[in-house]
């Protein structure tokens, strides 16, 4: 009787490369490479111990650009072709060895290999590997999960929601259409999750995913049994954590198997061992010397002169590699299962592509643990998440961390000085194809090609294997290529739609090019809007017309700042928020403000209007009403302020002479509520803009309750830092005034060294961090002027930008101001 699961994982994943206007492609030779030394031989095995009767559950992921490029025709023809010139090279190198005994046998080898692969491919596969790994899935044998679109990198395109919604929902519309069901996973490209992504998974009906170990060992709060049984988030998705010791004996370059000196050497080619001429017609014809796959060497140990390789003598490795790993795992769940109270999981996930191509042994040590998993009465058995999710439906409910299984574990792989540039001009093209969809939704015809190519285009471009490649420093410059060639065509197609002159034969011919999707509507996210906003609308009795003409508003930001010039001040904060909300809306932005009602804002000198809003402000276990006045600043910049007399009709903002308000946490849990409820029931913001700890509450509210706001899921968040020094430092027994769960308070959200702390609340929940100048954002990153947050800005680094603080020379003139003599 088994004590525990092995659940094992292949993420079988290129990014979309095909080049019909090239008669040899570089980078079309990483598919077929794939399909000779991986996907081939793993389906072969997998059959081939299916056949057999054997018992196994494996998971496999099959991503949508590499199920594309498998089922086009025209890559078929090619790799036929490719896989010719390898059989035409290997019958030279059985003539050209023979007086080379070690590697006559290898030729031979290679050359009954390659003669197999095409019998395979073209007689037992009808070309179609798609099909073999359905009708595996159809066996019950393997499940495969969806993948997002193109493979974009979600955490670092998150700051636009229609190119995060469109990468999952054609990510698991092209799975549906490709195999012929709805997937219960979905593999998160490089395993990278941001704070909410679970909302988007479970609207798709997506059940699970896999994160990186950190991704659920940081979980808030922790869980019970580590990795080694799955959490739900509150949405209800279920998140299951990478093992660790499993994956380092497998995938480590020190520890891991595929480095035994026994087996054979992944870098020594004969492309590079033979002379250019003999081998020039096999690689490049520019005579760039690329792998062949024929390689004659083991690694035999950290040197240049290596040894031939030996096959038996690697099988035999790869049989006792599977056996002391199946040993390593039954040793692992049998310590497990009796600290637990259910049967423990070990998650094991690596690229499919390290069984065969990089490691050649790889499909055999595969086969050899499933054999051995068959071996008896064993301790562990092979099962894939679902099976698991069906045995055990009560999981431990936490926040997973954001996380990637990357170098170090974020975003850095992805977002560093060798690829950060791609990332504006990324987000630029989301908006502008925004633009492009809103003001065409109902297009037809070539409008509607042109929004779809548009689309396709950027979700090429947003694929994450450019930054990755831009990273390791290979291939960079077709990285580069690719990215720029893909954001530029989007930016015509833009043009040439609001222009309403669409070049069709141009845009065919990106159609036959860039062909991914064909059969799908990609630019679908970009030209309607979210049901949650749709249902609004409609509430509202709006038009089809006037819902357009919403979707084509300027950008509206919405500030919410405990001090704005002309109203109430004690300090620079007022003038800062003043004069941007102005420069905003010289810019062309829709910019509104949000202010308590304080006793200065309320008096004669200021215009005030009802709005009709009243709204009750949760604070503790009662209501407190709030009625929404309104007022303008700048030429129509409407200033919304929260009345509550209670609470803000007082002489002083913060305090008297004598100190601060005691109330003071309830005041501004009131404030930052009440603006939240305000905006409810309002035209909901692009972007939520809150300065220092007496508004930051507002992200954090949004963030952590985002069922209580639906019409604000779409809203970005930005917190603006002016002053460190303030915190909002509140006693723990003031927690029940914020009606969060429990599980916020913990040094990960907004507890700060055992008391709230209003200001991190902001700063760990924020999508974007602001400070005043860029020498200041560096300086709150380290102990002597981060006052006790340095850690939460070393960690948000990524999201925190300074911004040096400008001017409002209207007001700031020498040659007006009075007060100059």
């Amino acid at each position: 009787m088994e004590q525990g699961y092995l659940a094992i994982a292949l993420h079988a994943h290129l990014p979309f490369v095909r080049h019909p206007e090239y008669q040899d492609s570089l980078e079309e030779r990483w598919l077929y490479e794939a399909i000779t030394e991986t996907y081939i031989p793993l389906l072969l095995t997998l059959e081939k111990l299916a056949d057999e009767g054997l018992d196994f559950r494996l998971t496999f992921t099959v991503t949508p650009t590499l199920a594309s490029m498998l089922l086009d025709p025209f890559l078929q023809s090619r790799y036929l072709g490719r896989l010719e010139l390898l059989i035409e090279l290997a019958e030279k190198e059985v003539s050209r060895t023979r007086s080379q005994p070690e590697f006559q046998a290898l030729a031979r080898m290679y050359h009954d290999h390659f003669l197999h692969l095409r019998q395979t491919y073209t007689n037992r596969y009808k070309r179609d590997l798609v099909q073999a790994f359905r009708r595996l899935q159809e066996r019950g044998r393997i499940e495969i999960l969806a993948s997002a679109a193109t493979h974009g990198y979600l955490p670092l395109l998150s700051v636009s929601a229609p190119a995060v919604r469109t990468q999952i929902r054609l990510g698991i519309e092209s799975y549906e259409q490709v195999f012929g069901c709805k997937p219960r996973g979905f593999w998160l490209p490089e395993c990278g999750y941001f704070t909410g992504l679970d909302e988007l998974l479970r609207e798709y009906g997506i059940r699970f995913t896999i994160l990186e170990t950190h991704g659920i060992t940081r979980a808030v709060p922790r869980p019970k049994y580590g990795v080694y049984a799955p959490v739900a988030s509150p949405s209800g998705i279920v998140f299951f954590g990478r093992d660790p010791n499993s994956s380092r004996q497998v995938w480590s370059a020190t520890e891991g198997y595929p480095g035994d000196f026994d087996y054979r050497d992944f870098y020594r080619d004969i492309a590079h061992d033979l002379d250019l001429d003999y081998i020039k017609p096999y690689v490049h014809r520019d005579g760039i010397r690329i792998d062949t796959g024929i390689k004659y060497h083991r690694v035999t140990g950290k040197t240049e002169v290596k040894e031939a390789y030996d096959p038996e003598r690697a099988d035999a490795k790869a049989g006792l590699h599977a056996r002391h790993f199946l040993s390593s795992r039954r040793g692992q769940v049998e310590h497990l299962a009796a600290r637990m109270d259910r049967k423990p999981i070990v998650a094991a996930p690596y690229d499919a592509e390290l069984f065969g191509h990089w490691w050649y042994e790889g499909p055999r040590w595969l086969e050899y643990l499933i054999r051995a998993v068959n071996d008896g009465e064993q301790a562990v058995r092979l099962i894939t998440f679902s099976e698991y999710l069906e045995e055990y439906t009560g999981h431990q409910i936490a926040e997973p961390c954001p996380s990637s299984w990357g170098l170090k574990g974020y975003n850095e792989v992805w977002l560093n000085d060798r690829n950060d540039w791609i990332y504006p001009h990324l987000h630029r093209a989301a908006l502008s194809l925004e633009k492009a969809g809103a003001g065409h939704a109902q297009a037809g015809g070539p409008a509607r090609r042109a929004l779809n190519q548009a689309a396709r285009e950027l979700l090429l471009a947003q694929a994450s294997d450019w930054a990755f490649i831009m990273n390791s420093g290979t291939m960079v410059d077709y990285a580069k290529r690719r990215t720029k060639a893909h954001l530029l065509r989007l930016h015509k197609l833009a043009r040439q739609i609001e222009e309403m002159q669409i070049d069709q034969d141009w845009l065919s011919a990106l159609e036959s090019q860039d062909n991914i999707f064909a059969r799908l509507d990609t630019a679908k996210d970009f030209t309607e809007r979210p049901a949650v906003e749709e249902a609004v609308v409609e509430k509202a009795g709006a038009s089809p017309a006037e819902d357009a003409a919403a979707l084509t508003r300027p950008l509206h930001v919405v500030m919410v700042s405990p001090e704005i010039i002309p109203f109430a001040k004690t300090g620079g904060l007022a003038d800062m928020v003043g004069s941007l909300a102005v420069a905003l809306e010289r810019l062309g932005a829709r910019v509104s403000l949000i202010l308590p009602g304080y006793r200065s804002a309320l008096k004669d000198s200021f215009i005030l209007e009802e709005t009709g809003i009243r709204v009750a402000v949760p604070v503790s276990s009662r209501k407190e009403d709030v009625t929404v006045l309104r007022t303008k600043t700048g030429r129509e910049i409407p200033v919304y302020l929260m009345r509550s007399d209670r609470y803000f009709d007082r002489d002083g903002l913060y305090g008297t002479a004598s100190g601060d308000y005691p109330d003071n946490a309830e005041r501004f849990v009131l404030f930052a509520r009440a603006a939240l409820e305000a905006l409810h029931g309002m035209d909901p913001p692009d972007i939520l803009h809150c300065h220092d700890w007496q508004s930051a509450l507002a992200v954090a509210f949004l963030r952590a309750q985002p069922q209580r706001y639906p019409a604000l899921s779409g809203t970005r968040t930005v917190l603006t830092v002016h002053n460190l020094g303030y915190q909002g430092l509140f006693r723990a027994e003031d927690w029940h005034l914020l009606n969060l769960d429990r599980r916020f308070f913990t040094p990960r959200h907004v507890e700060s060294y055992g008391k709230i702390n209003f200001l991190k609340a902001g700063v760990v929940f924020s999508d974007a961090i602001t400070t005043v100048s860029g020498t200041y954002a560096e300086e709150i990153k380290t102990r002597e002027h981060g006052f006790g947050l340095e850690g939460v800005f070393q960690e948000r680094a990524e999201r925190l930008v300074g911004i040096l603080n400008g001017a409002d020379y209207d007001v700031w003139d020498p040659a007006t101001d009075r007060f100059i003599a």
